[in-house]
């Protein structure tokens, strides 16, 4: 029979610890760390707090990584937590089995969406598997192309190009009120519209654009007042990436009555303004000596410089294969498509060329994947070159080169390039120099846009947010307002934002500080297309719809949209 304890014993030291020791819980109760995720989990949940943070910052080297990180942190620790949840917690069954229910209805509603793309931020835009747009719009079966279309006779409100008459993104002869309301601007039409970021050029109220539909590229002569399609003509072409999207991406541009198109493919049509029929065509990859597969390696998201005719010339990029030979710009004839002259080496960039007056010589600016590069105008031969960091299938350029003056570039780019101020110098002997007045990687950051000058001040979207540099000092005045990577317009004293949701909003193009004066939604959808003003007409466009507004004008004997010049 075992011994019975003594009470009267002294108790060992160690019955002593037992003794004093903290109750144990009862059999099946959790301990403290079974009820809440170990510390690692809430290391993983700071880091996702930080990272959120640090990508709304806006002085972010590229928002758009940032907000990537963003997403990877957030996601991990979400998994991290479920997974913890579901095996290592001692929650009850009940509770489980619920949270499995709304996981398992989560993902059965996820399987019915589709990420459709992104936004400038890398954010994924999202729409129903079943909402896939129709492979052609309704309205594009009232063009009969036999009622002829005057683009011959101008007006004095003609936005005739990419980025309105002289490319700068200006319309200085219309005086917009500033004080808008639901009175005011008038919607005058909305209807649907095939893909692709195209803007429109417009002459004598007749607006052009380029959009897809199905597997072809579509160029779309419209009525402005009314939206009615006049002509139409189509290419059997598509190109589409989930970053990029699907459709051209190029302004067609209207001249002498012709409209000349580049596709995102690389053809490019001239087109009788009349009725839309061809009068030539030149397949640029062919005559670039390349082919789809090295185009698509090279110039990952599709061809999108509008065609600058000057004189007697249409001149585009042109590119070539990895090995070369590369080539930065062609000179095509304009009434017959003929190579008139080739020059630079560079591979193609997004940017739009532009025509200046530097140092006494007209000449053609472009901004290549790696260079900015002035050429002469009648023979094409480079005459200076400034390095511009970038390449055409990772960190692109889109935006162009702003001359400032006839010494004088401002140059801007996203992806932690920023701006500088350039001046371009030719000696008495004929030499040309190119030196960097200031270089900012804080500045300026413009993605998929351009930006636009006023009294000595640049107004650009710096990486989505609206801001204002000095361009003498390179000095940032202010920086504000998210709109995104839509696109800018200066109308006399305002900026025009078309913001990348589809809003409209006016600002003053004040130096001293950032003012809104009036918003609406113009369109609904990503928006990376630029606005068209005829005079007091705004036409706006993304992939999916296109709109007309009325905006209210100061005077009312300027900006009717139909004045001819005398």
């Amino acid at each position: 029979m075992p011994s019975q304890p003594n009470p009267n014993e002294p108790l060992s030291p160690t019955a002593q610890h037992a003794a004093t020791a903290s109750p144990q819980p009862p059999a099946g109760r959790p301990v403290r760390g079974e009820w809440f995720p170990p510390k690692w989990h809430w290391i993983l949940a700071a880091g996702a707090i930080v990272a959120v943070v640090w990508a709304q910052l806006p002085d972010s080297r590229d928002l758009a990584i940032t907000n990537v990180v963003a997403q990877i942190a957030v996601a991990i620790t979400v998994v991290a937590w479920l997974a913890w949840f579901f095996l290592g917690s001692r929650y009850g069954r009940f509770v489980k089995t619920a949270a499995l229910v709304g996981v398992i209805v989560s993902v059965g509603v996820a399987s019915q969406v589709r990420i459709s793309g992104v936004t400038g931020w890398l954010s994924p835009t999202f729409a129903w598997r079943r909402s896939a747009p129709s492979a052609l719009a309704p309205n594009l079966a009232q063009a009969n192309n036999k009622n002829l279309v005057d683009l011959v006779s101008p007006t004095v409100d003609d936005f005739p190009q990419f980025l309105g008459p002289q490319r700068r993104g200006v319309v200085d002869h219309v005086r917009l009120d500033p004080q808008w309301s639901d009175r005011l601007w008038q919607p005058i039409w909305r209807q649907a519209i095939g893909g692709g970021w195209s803007g429109f050029a417009v002459v004598n109220g007749h607006a052009v654009t380029m959009e897809q539909h199905g597997d072809q590229e579509w160029v779309v002569c419209y009525d402005i007042q009314t939206g009615r399609v006049e002509w139409t003509h189509a290419d059997t072409a598509r190109h589409e990436t989930f970053v990029g999207g699907f459709g051209p991406r190029a302004t067609p541009t209207i001249d002498s009555g012709q409209v000349y198109t580049h596709g995102a493919t690389g053809i490019v049509n001239c087109l009788d303004g009349r009725d839309g029929q061809v009068r030539w065509t030149v397949d640029l990859v062919k005559l670039a000596g390349t082919d789809a597969t090295q185009e698509a390696a090279n110039v990952t998201w599709g061809r999108a410089a509008s065609p600058l005719v000057v004189e007697s010339l249409v001149i585009l990029p042109l590119g070539g294969r990895s090995e070369g030979p590369l080539v930065s710009l062609v000179a095509l004839d304009r009434n017959t498509g003929e190579v008139v002259w080739k020059g630079g080496s560079d591979q193609i960039s997004y940017s739009s060329p532009v025509v200046a007056d530097l140092g006494g010589t007209q000449q053609v600016l472009i901004v290549s994947e790696s260079r900015v590069t002035g050429h002469e105008l009648a023979t094409g031969k480079e005459l200076w070159s400034h390095p511009w960091e970038g390449r055409s299938n990772a960190n692109a350029t889109v935006s162009q080169v702003v001359p400032i003056s006839d010494r004088r570039l401002l140059l801007s780019k996203a992806y932690g390039v920023g701006g500088s101020l350039v001046e371009v110098t030719r000696s008495a002997d004929d030499a040309w120099s190119v030196q960097a007045l200031w270089h900012n990687k804080r500045i300026l950051k413009t993605k998929y846009t351009n930006l636009v000058l006023h009294d000595r001040h640049a107004f650009a979207l710096d990486d989505g947010i609206l801001c204002c540099v000095e361009i003498e000092t390179g000095e940032r005045r202010w920086k504000q307002g998210r709109y995104g990577h839509g696109q800018l317009l200066l109308v006399g004293d305002f900026v025009l934002v078309q913001a990348e949701n589809g809003e409209v909003v006016l600002v003053a193009a004040d130096p001293q500080s950032h003012r809104e004066l009036g918003r609406f939604q113009g369109v609904e959808g990503k928006t990376w297309n630029n606005p068209t003003l005829y005079g007091d007409l705004l036409l706006l466009r993304n992939s999916e719809e296109a709109a007309c507004y009325r905006l209210p004008l100061q005077s009312a004997d300027l900006g009717t949209g139909v004045t001819a010049t005398p």
